[in-house]
């Protein structure tokens, strides 16, 4: 037996005498307020709960906990009657929903689905878990710590109130209302961000590990995520701008290069993260079609908004997808079998990701561009064709990866030969006696006159 899992037994060996003498000292009335911290720390210790006897010692001392109630009182300098003893549920509330007498719930608080005019404002610890999941309270106003875990996924909780201390993870997901961490200062467990409007890490100083994508990138730490926040508010400031063009029929082409950015930056293959303003963006994405389809110079029926797979059976009239194209072998149950097509005849432009994985689909076709990541697996697809970029990651085929990797070095090769090229243009350009400096076009030209003559000395000198 390793070293490591020893010291573990041990640990929770001690940790089960300790419980049992609990249970005598309060049976013999010798339990003082001097135990009381350690008592709340084995209490809620729930590293060790998973053996039989020791959760039954566990409700043994729950049986209990009424015994104790004034000596618990007293350390936590309250009233008897605002220590709520147990788990507690916002339904048990005798004039539902009303308000909430309890400073201090020695248990887990469940607030799932709780209306908003459920008044909480005298609470200030819960000792186990918070559930305020789906809630419609606005803020936790009082609530100072949470020795478990804090649940507010879907909630309309806009303010953290005094919350400064959260014992186990803090899952935030899905909050459309709260923009800041506000006086929390330290996350024991996971800091869960996925699809929230958290931009304000407030007076956050430590955090067991992030759980969520900010900025088009996955993050892990705290100052990665303070690094991150600041683009974040940009980036959200820009979609509302973006909204207000659309309502009002201002949205241009000159609007479009920044907004294909912004609209496809919080979208992943796996996990697509959607916030209200990217949501409403979605919904009104046929209000700027004709101004899209100028851009990408198509026709608008050339146009596909949205993710396409095979179930649209005219997939190869389009030229641009706005979107993902879901070619994988997820979609082999397609309605229209006998129309799928081996080769991408028509699409041009993917923005989104592309999924070849398990595709019928063998040739790529006039396929030019996808702005996300492309997955194939090794065999089907053999060439990239005519593909010149992909914003993000060949992922599957190395050799493919290898067709794209000599196609990029020879584009970049090609490219510094023709920055470097004198032509008659910039022989007429200098020739003109205007030059200024400063003028870009002027300097290019400069810039390639002055490399060839470096050459040209080069070659006399080796002469």
């Amino acid at each position: 037996m390793k070293k490591k899992n020893k010291k573990e037994i041990y640990k929770r060996k001690d940790w089960h005498k300790r419980l049992i003498e609990y249970k005598k000292k309060i049976d013999s009335d010798r339990f003082t307020i001097l135990d009381v911290p350690s008592f709340i720390e084995d209490y809620f210790n729930k590293d060790y709960k998973y053996n039989i006897e020791e959760n039954k010692s566990i409700s043994e001392l729950k049986e209990r906990l009424e015994k104790i109630r004034p000596i618990l009182a007293k350390y936590y300098k309250c009233k008897e009657d605002e220590l709520y003893l147990g788990d507690f549920n916002h339904r048990s509330l005798k004039d539902y929903p009303g308000k909430v007498s309890y400073k201090i719930i020695f248990g887990d608080a469940n607030f799932y689905d709780s209306p908003m005019d459920i008044d909480i404002e005298e609470m200030q610890i819960i000792e186990g878990n918070a559930n305020f999941e789906c809630s419609r309270i606005k803020s936790l106003c009082n609530l100072k710590s949470i020795r478990g875990n804090i649940d507010c996924r879907c909630s309309n909780i806009e303010s953290l109130g005094n919350l400064q201390y959260i014992g186990g993870d803090a899952l935030f997901a899905s909050t459309a209302q709260l923009e800041s961490l506000y006086n929390v200062k330290k996350i024991g467990g996971y800091l869960e961000i996925i699809d929230s409007q958290i931009n304000d890490l407030g007076n956050l100083q430590s955090v067991g590990k992030i759980l969520g994508y900010c900025c088009g990138k996955k993050v892990e730490n705290l100052s990665e995520l303070r690094r991150l926040l600041p683009k974040k508010v940009e980036w959200n400031n820009r979609l509302k701008e973006y909204i207000n063009k659309i309502r009002k029929n201002e949205f241009t082409e000159n609007d479009v290069p920044q907004f294909v950015q912004d609209y496809f930056k919080g979208k992943y293959f796996d996990y697509m993260v959607t916030t209200p303003q990217l949501a409403e963006i979605k919904q009104n994405l046929h209000r700027i079609k004709s101004v899209l389809a100028k851009y990408y110079k198509c026709q608008e029926n050339e146009l596909y908004l949205g993710n396409i797979n095979f179930d649209d059976q005219y997939f190869n009239y389009y030229k641009v997808v706005f979107g993902n194209a879901l070619f994988g072998k997820f979609n082999r149950f397609y309605k229209y079998p006998s129309m799928v097509a081996k080769h991408l005849h028509g699409i041009q432009i993917i923005l989104g990701n592309a999924d070849f994985r398990g595709s019928p689909i063998t040739d790529l076709g006039d396929l030019q561009f996808v702005g996300g990541n492309v997955y194939f697996d090794d065999f089907g697809i053999k060439s990239i064709r005519k593909v010149e970029r992909i914003g993000g990651e060949i992922v599957g085929n190395e050799e493919l990866k290898r067709q794209y990797k000599a196609r990029q070095k020879k584009r970049l090769k090609k490219q510094n030969q023709s920055n470097n090229r004198f032509t008659h243009r910039d022989m007429a350009i200098l020739t003109k006696g205007q030059h200024i400096t400063g003028n870009e076009v002027e300097d290019n030209a400069l810039v390639r006159f002055s490399k060839i003559i470096t050459r040209c000395e080069g070659n006399n000198n080796g002469r």
